[in-house]
């Protein structure tokens, strides 16, 4: 079907205006990160500060943690990725290929674990992480993030095995 010059016209007016509302919130965010504090209540609000202060984020990446943040946070994704990828792609796979009695049942165990709320998990959590001694640290992080990921992952796998 071939569209008319109007409604091509219609279709990309549709877009801009839609990819704009969706990426202002990013365009504000960014703007009021440079604007100086005195501007932030001003209004009419400035669309673009008068003076930028760049020098908000050498002082964010010099004189604080947040390297150190970004990088606990990008190991916390990628080991419980990582644990999670491998424990699921073994249950799912397990599940969908062989047939063992009471497989059905661990199936639907595993889909009702994942309707708990997180909230039920961290009493147990907690318990496990202050006796093993992993209190505040990123391995307990990594473990809980694998432990809330590990049922929808062996579910949405098992589908695809």
């Amino acid at each position: 079907m071939k569209r008319t010059l109007l409604q091509s016209i219609l279709l990309y007016a549709t877009v801009i205006v839609v990819c704009a509302v969706l990426l202002f919130p990013i365009y504000w965010m960014i703007i009021t990160s440079l604007a100086p504090a005195s501007a932030l209540r001003s209004f009419p609000p400035q669309f673009w500060p008068a003076n930028p202060q760049w020098s908000t984020y050498t002082n964010l990446i010099f004189n604080t943690d947040m390297p150190r943040w970004l990088f606990n946070s990008a190991l916390v994704a990628i080991v419980s990725t990582a644990i999670s990828l491998l424990v699921s792609v073994l249950a799912a796979y397990s599940l969908s290929r062989y047939t063992m009695k009471g497989g059905e049942a661990v199936g639907l165990f595993i889909l009702m674990s994942k309707m708990l709320p997180a909230t039920m998990l961290i009493i147990p959590l907690f318990g496990i992480f202050r006796s093993s001694g992993l209190m505040g640290s990123l391995w307990s992080l990594i473990i809980a993030h694998a432990t809330a990921i590990v049922p929808f992952a062996t579910r949405m796998l098992k589908g695809y095995f």
